[in-house]
């Protein structure tokens, strides 16, 4: 059975989004996984209004890039609010 993990940064609206999402993957018969490591899904759903927050972000997802090279098939989703390269 594949597993999902969802990982929240932000706002009460995004917390919502992402309880709505895991109830939306219960429903499909996806079972919540502890970590990202176990997971076969993995989604980060973020605000970053604050440079704190956005720092988080980026470490998450730099945390996250060597499971993706070890295992391509796992699956990665990125939601939420994140800013555009500054030049």
């Amino acid at each position: 059975m594949q597993k999902f993990y969802v990982w929240t940064i932000g706002c009460q609206m995004n917390v919502a989004d992402s309880q709505k999402l895991e109830s939306a993957f219960d429903q499909i018969g996806l079972t919540k996984a502890s970590s990202a490591d176990e997971a076969d899904v993995v989604v980060l759903n973020s605000c970053v209004v604050r440079q704190s927050a956005e720092d988080k972000v980026i470490g998450m997802m730099t945390s996250l890039k060597p499971q993706k090279l070890q295992n391509p098939e796992k699956n990665f989703r990125f939601d939420g609010m994140y800013g555009r390269p500054k030049n």
